[in-house]
């Protein structure tokens, strides 16, 4: 009797211990949402950590439990890193002859900035198949009903998103706006924010559009992550615009949309994301291997003094509120997910970092003929299967 009684003090002091950790590292959190470090140094503290056996039978049995998904949309946002997604999310199409949704003719686009209609994407070339199309990720405007009625039921839904005034600078200079409005070539970032709406009209004139393939009154620069994934904004001419309303109001209808994303990736957690997006869908570790592709230079020929970029940013700001909000609301999400996750977290974000700057050496090797190996070998951890990267992966 006397043993029982000293057992279940023991027991509830060691459960107060333990409840009182969990508020403190809860306290520490909320000060600091925004701070990875702070989510690692959770994960990684002592009263959490797995014995490494321990964590490998967890992460095999989680593996042999989970079944690959293979149906997936992804919305593109112009200038975040979308065509280095593309390149992993091609790679596992085609290795596995799924079948994409893909434009019409000569066409890049599925309707992009417009919504789809069915008239801009090819009929399956798969006929007999029970599923007519496996993958959506070419450029198009997020709409529930319209994708939802051409893929299957199962079909995940994910996108990526980046700091507004970063995607901003990439558009800018991608499209070489600089050239086309002809500003001068000290500061014209400053020009052009400053003149904000002048510069504004003459790109979204006639013959700019004609030049660079984008609608007549379409911005490039204005909450374009926010039209991508389907916000109304009022374009084109006489639809709903959602720009004048409450952050509160903007809020609630983003909840929609997360209702319909399993996942937003943000390019600031490039890695962090794959590694969810990995365990979202069950895929290898093999699959979520990127080729950085359309990588501007213009941070290297540009820099500016950070007192002015801090200015241009706040400027921007104002232009493109909708497109902040949607970023802050997201990065949260996406934050939260990952402090969500096992303890081995970012463990497994470390070594997909060693994996993927292996890979990226011996590709960029054999593209410029400095080596003559035909693959390199992954070894077996408890995040992968041993796996060999041949120089035919280094071509899809």
């Amino acid at each position: 009797m006397i043993l029982r009684k000293t057992t279940k003090i023991f027991l509830m002091v060691m459960l107060c211990s333990y409840s009182y950790t969990l508020f403190y590292i809860n306290k520490i959190i909320q000060k600091q949402p925004n701070n990875l470090s702070i989510f690692q140094h959770y994960f990684n503290d002592r009263y959490f950590r797995q014995s490494d056996e321990l964590q490998k039978q967890i992460t095999l049995k989680l593996s042999t439990s989970c079944k690959e998904k293979q149906n997936l949309v992804f919305i593109k946002c112009m200038k975040c890193a979308t065509e280095t997604m593309a390149t992993v999310i091609r790679r596992f199409g085609y290795t596995r002859n799924l079948s994409f949704v893909l434009p019409i003719g000569t066409h890049i686009y599925l309707g992009w900035p417009y919504l789809m209609e069915k008239i801009d994407y090819r009929p399956p070339f798969c006929k007999n198949c029970s599923t007519a199309y496996n993958i959506l990720m070419e450029h198009a405007i997020y709409n529930r009903s319209i994708m939802r009625s051409l893929m299957p039921k199962d079909t995940v839904y994910i996108s990526i998103i980046r700091e507004p005034y970063d995607r901003f600078l990439s558009t800018f200079h991608y499209f070489k706006i600089k050239d086309y409005v002809v500003l001068n070539e000290t500061d014209y970032v400053s020009q052009y924010l400053n003149n904000y709406h002048k510069y504004e009209a003459i790109y979204k004139s006639k013959t700019f559009s004609e030049h660079y393939c984008i609608p007549r009154n379409f911005s490039l620069t204005e909450n374009l992550m926010a039209h991508c994934l389907g916000v109304p904004l009022g374009f084109p001419a006489g639809r709903k615009s959602i720009a004048s309303y409450s952050t509160g109001e903007i809020t609630r209808y983003l909840q929609d949309l997360d209702n319909d994303f399993s996942l937003v990736m943000i390019v600031e957690y490039f890695d962090e994301s794959l590694i969810l997006l990995r365990r979202l869908m069950c895929w290898k570790m093999k699959d979520i291997i990127f080729r950085r592709v359309n990588i501007g230079g213009y941070r290297k020929t540009n820099a500016s003094n950070n007192r002015q970029t801090e200015q241009n940013r706040q400027l921007y700001k104002s232009y493109s509120r909708i497109d902040y909000i949607l970023y802050n609301y997201f990065k949260r999400v996406l934050l939260e997910k990952i402090k969500q996750q096992t303890p081995d977290f970012f463990d497994e974000v470390n070594h997909f970092r060693k994996v993927e700057s292996e890979v990226t050496e011996f590709c960029d090797n054999f593209y410029l003929n400095k080596s003559t190996k035909k693959f390199i070998s992954v070894n077996q951890t408890s995040w992968n299967n041993a796996f060999n990267y041949t120089d035919e992966d280094c071509k899809l």
